[in-house]
């Protein structure tokens, strides 16, 4: 890669000089442009009863069948209160 690139690989870890088992570890493409996004006032928005049911249906995905699912399922309004 160039230097003009927008991106570029960093790839963190220390091995201590052994890399026999060939892994690699902390690779993340990083951006040059460090500009973080700033948002105000979004607690509402997070614990919204909307935003609950359907971080409830993405959570569950796969699930449908554990004990633990079926379980919070049985009182689900009263689950998804509480945490609101």
């Amino acid at each position: 890669m160039n230097s003009n690139d927008d991106n570029r690989l960093n790839v963190n870890g220390n091995n201590y000089g052994n890399n026999t088992n060939s892994y690699a570890f902390g690779m993340a493409l990083v951006s040059k442009t460090n500009k973080m996004k700033s948002y105000n006032n979004i607690y509402s928005e997070i614990i919204s009863f909307e935003n609950l049911i359907l971080a409830w249906k993405r959570a569950r995905k796969g699930k449908t069948k554990k004990d633990y699912v079926i379980e919070f399922e049985k009182e689900i309004f009263y689950n998804l209160m509480a945490l609101h």
